[in-house]
């Protein structure tokens, strides 16, 4: 019952509304003119635009918003045009940005001036009653004031449209100038194939501050290393390519016999007498070797070795080879009764190592228990004899006071010269054990293949 007198309350109200004539306050000049298809009044002096919607005051403002920028689009566009030109720019540096900044500019710093609705139609559905509203809203301002703050607002977005095209251009120039790096960086990797990962890593981590400085005398420094390997690669690229000797006088290295067999000879010159006679059979990794010394034409000492080359001439520059083997040996043989002679053993090291910078030469190592064995292959004449001439140098620090000269020195300097007859056959003057000139004969048989 109580909501059924609220209704009939609300039906009298409405009607009573109508005959009354209770309409919100009387229609503003503009709608009369805008509904009647006319301009506002003095026109001429204001920019305007009016919107209306059926919907809600929000649609009405954002319809007179489009038809604002309607009526003032050319006028931004002519002011931008004279803002560019007295700043001796080019217009098609700012074409694109202009289109999509025009309708912002234009409504940039201008509100809705007034807003207004009327009800334009009343009825009942059902049991309530039902209103229609028409929003209309207005914008609107001087010219000349509107002109002020055009010009201001376009001033204010060119400034941050040629703080960005400098930007811009800066970033242009920066990426410019490191693609000229790139391309300077790639020109010398193709000289310098060698050093073309190295230089391309430290060149592409360069940067424009501090670090800049710092960085680029690394990487000169590395280019300058690089290149130095490079030309002593380059210069010395036959002789790396040579096999090593696998002895310097008496002393065996790290390398094995380049051949399936190998003898040796040796006489002294002055005075005259047999030295030495030497033996050794190579397969695969393995070197099979026996040497006998004489004493005054007799048998003195004997050695009997097994090596295995654990590292075959490896590497690009310094190549090195290694060996590791172990060594039966006997002395004084001529005054010990055969049945009582007890052969001592012991392991051995042996290695060389492959220096060209050195006048072409090769570095040869050996130790065991009896001694200490360092020589020198030098090829100094190798541009002109390759290796065909070899200087010999071998130095021997001797322990076990058996196997010393009969002046007793631990330490022997011994030197030579070798000659390559063929690949097969060389030849050797030296001076040894600090008292005898010496020729010895090698010959290398059956290649291993």
């Amino acid at each position: 019952m109580k909501n059924q007198y609220l209704f009939q309350f609300f039906i009298v109200f409405f009607l009573v509304g109508n005959i009354f004539g209770l309409e919100p306050s009387e229609k503003p000049e503009w709608i009369k003119r805008h509904q009647e298809g006319q301009e506002i009044k003095n026109a001429d002096r204001y920019y305007y635009g009016i919107g209306n919607s059926n919907k809600s005051q929000e649609d009405a403002d954002a319809k007179a918003r489009r038809e604002f920028v309607l009526n003032v689009e050319v006028k931004v566009k002519s002011v931008f045009v004279d803002e560019i030109k007295e700043r001796n720019r080019k217009a098609s540096e700012y074409s694109r940005w202009s289109n999509s900044q025009v309708s912002e500019i234009c409504l940039r710093g201008i509100g809705i001036s007034e807003r207004y609705h009327e009800d334009i139609e009343k009825k009942i559905l059902g049991k309530l009653p039902m209103i229609k509203t028409q929003y209309y809203s207005l914008i609107q301002i001087r010219k000349e004031e509107y002109g002020r703050i055009v010009v201001e607002e376009i001033k204010r977005s060119i400034n941050l449209r040629e703080h960005a095209l400098e930007e811009e251009i800066a970033e242009q120039r920066l990426n410019t100038r490191r693609q000229e790096e790139a391309l300077i960086q790639k020109k010398e990797r193709v000289n310098q194939e060698r050093i073309k990962e190295s230089i391309k890593e430290q060149e592409h981590d360069i940067t424009l501050d501090k670090k800049r400085s710092k960085l680029s005398r690394s990487i000169e420094n590395v280019r300058n290393r690089m290149q130095r390997i490079y030309e002593q690669e380059s210069m010395y690229r036959d002789f790396l390519d040579q096999k090593p000797p696998f002895q310097v006088l008496s002393m065996c290295n790290g390398e094995l016999l380049d051949g399936k067999h190998g003898f040796q000879a040796e006489i002294g010159v002055y005075p005259f007498s047999f030295e030495r006679l030497f033996y050794a059979y190579h397969i695969r990794l393995l070197e099979f070797g026996l040497n006998v010394t004489l004493d005054q034409n007799r048998f003195d000492d004997q050695d009997f070795y097994i090596k295995l080359q654990l590292l075959p001439n490896k590497g690009k520059f310094w190549k090195t080879s290694l060996a590791f083997g172990y060594v039966e040996y006997l002395n004084s043989m001529d005054k010990i009764q055969f049945n009582r002679m007890r052969p001592e053993h012991s392991p051995f090291i042996a290695m060389n190592i492959t220096m060209a910078p050195a006048y072409h030469s090769y570095l040869s190592l050996y130790g065991d228990f009896r001694k200490t064995s360092v020589g020198i292959n030098n090829f100094a004449l190798y541009r002109h004899f390759q290796n065909n001439i070899g200087f010999l140098i071998q130095c021997d620090f001797i322990y076990d006071k058996d196997f010393r000269n009969r002046f007793n020195d631990p330490v022997l300097f011994q030197a030579g010269v070798r000659f390559k007859a063929t690949n097969n056959l060389s030849f050797t003057l030296a001076y040894e054990k600090h008292e005898i000139f010496t020729f010895s004969a090698l010959s290398v048989f059956g290649r291993n293949r």
